[in-house]
């Protein structure tokens, strides 16, 4: 049984790194909804990485401050 998984990072810039592994189809629009929800709450530029054919990177930069 496959495991989907988003590994989130938080670097001391404040970029927010996502990683993924190949997201099952069941869950790819799920996990494309969330990565976005991340996109638009932290407000960054998005930078997509591809490791392979199946898998993504995704890396998102906060450039604003949260009071």
């Amino acid at each position: 049984m496959q495991t989907d998984s988003i590994r989130i990072t938080i670097e001391t810039d404040g970029t927010i790194k996502l990683v993924t592994d190949e997201i099952s189809l069941a869950n790819h629009a799920t996990a494309e909804d969330v990565i976005q929800q991340i996109l638009t709450l932290s407000g960054g530029a998005l930078q997509r990485n591809q490791r392979s054919t199946h898998t993504h990177r995704h890396h998102y930069t906060d450039e604003h401050l949260h009071h």
